[in-house]
């Protein structure tokens, strides 16, 4: 597109007539990525307000677009569960780069790495991996503040050490696995725990306490205070599209007790367009 054709759309934000201001949103928004450093530019330069938030908009849906894309790949693909909560951030925070957070994860894997002997069973290996990250690297769980959406994604809780139970727990997961535990997530009403499949009743972890082991009898006496209608998906690792759904709703669920309607529409689109996919 020519430089001419480009500020004739830009200058067409404005129009009093919203059918046009639509319709040329859809032709940027159609071109991509591409497209971007243009509008960046384009709001630098311009100092017709209305037009800077249409430009705002329009950066907003392609990115959002872009990531959509993105986690409706990875859910058919064997990427780890990492680039999925990054995209989940990213979506948020559009400019975080992936290979930050994925080299902030590494680092902590590495220094576990160093401490495996050999001779560690799975439960002493897990012990070590609860000792790396809420001792050394004191991660913990932040009970005041569960309806922060801070406490969900990736970039805020590697600042801040603070998580909620599915945040701390994909963060242990993803160690574990990188590592080549096989730990795996369950979603529990309202809660989330880890398990090691095939490893046995005893290797429930609750990354949220500090990743203590409990037993499936805990588990069991935890779901009946409840009142929870039996059900063994409880038991049993929950399919990885249905922990990023869960990731999701707890956001929407934040956003919702905060009264902040914009967010909770956008973050409802989000977890639409994951189901629909």
């Amino acid at each position: 597109m020519k430089d001419t054709e480009f500020k004739a759309l830009i200058s067409l934000l404005e129009d009093d007539d919203p059918n046009i201001g639509d319709h040329i949103e859809q032709k940027l928004v159609s071109m991509g990525d591409q497209i971007i450093p243009r509008l960046e530019k384009a709001w630098e330069e311009e100092n017709n307000q209305i037009i800077q938030t249409r430009i705002e908009d329009i950066i907003q849906v392609i990115q959002s677009k872009n990531i959509i894309d993105e986690l409706i790949e990875w859910k058919n693909s064997d990427e780890s569960f990492l680039k999925a909560w990054f995209l989940v951030t990213q979506y948020n925070y559009p400019s975080l780069d992936y290979i930050e957070y994925k080299h902030a994860i590494n680092r902590i894997v590495h220094l576990t790495f160093l401490e495996t002997r050999d001779h560690m069973n799975i439960a002493e290996k897990l012990r070590l991996v609860s000792r790396m990250l809420f001792e050394r690297e004191r991660f913990k769980g932040d009970e005041k503040n569960l309806y922060s959406p801070k406490r969900y994604f990736l970039n805020d809780i590697l600042e801040k050490k603070l998580g909620s139970p599915i945040s701390l727990s994909l963060l242990y997961m993803i160690i574990c696995q990188e590592l080549s535990l096989n730990v795996q997530g369950i979603v529990l009403p309202g809660y989330f725990v880890l398990t090691v499949p095939g490893a046995g009743d005893n290797l429930y972890i609750d990354a949220f306490n500090k990743g203590a082991l409990f037993t499936k009898k805990d588990l069991t006496r935890y779901l009946k205070d409840l009142k929870t209608q039996e059900n063994t998906n409880f038991y049993e690792p929950s399919p990885r599209e249905k922990i990023l759904k869960e990731l999701i709703k707890n956001i929407i669920i934040c956003y919702r007790k905060q009264k902040n309607q914009e967010k909770t529409l956008q973050w409802e689109n989000l977890l639409r367009q994951i189901e629909r996919a």
